[in-house]
């Protein structure tokens, strides 16, 4: 397993590129040094075991800059040690103070970012420059970009999450009493929106639940309506988002056409330069309930 091991400091990036055979038996790739990021000269080292030094004065205004040039080292057509950046299968940052929250390897998602950025009083000049390295790294080596945004519900831990992938940007809520600004901020951000329009309100009020229970699904901590879902969808729409999926779709209280035509109607309401609609530029599904749905190229 090919792991590029990073260690971001203030001002330089020490970085290993390590063939892992088990857990405690690797393989020395190559490694090196990005110093004096910042500055108004900095420089980076780069050393294949047997293999001369090569050293690169240059300036290096950022920690992004700075993890491009480390990238593009490992990959250079004359010495570099990998074909592409598809062979990097992990990377690991070392994190010098993590209090009480970790006590071994974690995964790196929003939650684990911020209890880093708790740290930083323990190890102001480290911890900072760590988050750097993490976020540089995540920017300039093309991969899976997964993150998580809190929503509203009367559950535990209820998530959206963000996949950026490929170049494309795929966003998922559901359980969705309501729409934060960081859950706004996302699906602007989307081409494909899977989002939730769970009941139709007539529906909810003519039907058979308890009236506790339609009030928790109604009260902002229980699920988007068909009408909550296309204000939505006119709060979110932009001229990338290509793709709408509508899930989550209540068997008692919901009908698949009344959700498809409440988010038809938002589409159609954004009016385009050209005359055309919004409905004309995304693609819109109302996904079954019950069954798996059919496969979509997105």
């Amino acid at each position: 397993m090919i792991i590029l091991v990073i260690n971001c400091g203030s001002s330089s990036i020490k970085y290993q590129l390590l063939d892992m055979k088990s857990d405690d038996v690797y393989t020395l790739i190559a490694k090196g040094i990005v110093e004096k990021i910042g500055l108004p000269m900095g420089g980076i080292e780069y050393k294949r075991p047997g293999k001369d030094k090569i050293f690169r004065e240059l300036e290096i205004p950022d920690h992004k800059a700075g993890m491009k040039l480390v990238l593009d080292a490992l990959v250079d057509g004359e010495t570099g040690v990998l074909k592409s950046f598809d062979d990097i299968e992990a990377v690991g940052h070392r994190i010098v103070q993590g209090a009480d929250y970790f006590s071994g390897s974690a995964i790196v998602n929003e939650d684990v970012k911020e209890k880093i950025r708790r740290c930083i009083d323990f190890a102001p000049l480290h911890n900072a420059a760590h988050l750097l390295g993490i976020e540089a790294c995540a920017e300039v080596l093309p991969g899976v970009l997964a993150r998580y945004f809190i929503v509203p519900h009367d559950a535990s831990q209820t998530v959206g999450y963000s996949i950026e992938w490929g170049g494309k940007h795929f966003v998922l809520m559901t359980d969705v009493g309501a729409m934060t600004e960081e859950a706004i901020e996302y699906a602007k951000a989307a081409d494909t929106l899977v989002i939730e329009s769970n009941y139709d309100l007539p529906m909810l009020l003519k039907g058979r639940y308890t009236e506790e229970l339609k009030r928790r699904i109604r009260g902002g901590n229980g699920h988007l309506s068909n009408d909550e879902c296309a204000d939505a969808i006119g709060r979110v729409w932009h001229k990338g988002l290509k793709n709408i999926f509508l899930c989550h779709l209540s068997e008692n209280n919901n009908d698949p056409l009344k959700a498809y035509e409440s988010a038809a109607d938002a589409l159609q309401g954004i009016i385009l330069e050209d005359g055309s609609t919004a409905k004309d530029e995304t693609f819109l599904r109302a996904l079954p309930r019950g069954r798996v749905s059919p496969f979509y190229e997105i």
